[in-house]
């Protein structure tokens, strides 16, 4: 299962037919076409509050930050106070 925050994604996904918007998408996006097809991965909307791979490719408020790290597994750590570059 492979989640997304962007529906029209998900729908090129669904629905690999021509459209106005999607004329250039490159061949290779085709393999995902096949793969949704014969059934070996599917994608599932999930909304951007409830993506926690957003901490590794936005900046995001601290509260989601934490949010983000606890529902990854992470742990905070206070190595940022003994970095040489602080020094």
């Amino acid at each position: 299962m492979m989640h997304s925050d962007n529906a029209g994604s998900i729908a090129l996904t669904k629905d690999p037919t021509f459209h106005a918007h999607s004329k250039h998408i490159d061949v290779q996006f085709h393999y995902t076409w096949e793969q949704v097809d014969e059934k070996d991965v599917a994608f599932k909307y999930l909304p951007t509050d409830h993506m926690p791979a957003d901490i590794m490719t936005k900046a995001l408020p601290h509260s989601k930050h934490e949010k983000f790290t606890m529902l990854l597994g992470l742990s905070h750590t206070d190595h940022c106070n003994n970095s040489p570059l602080q020094q």
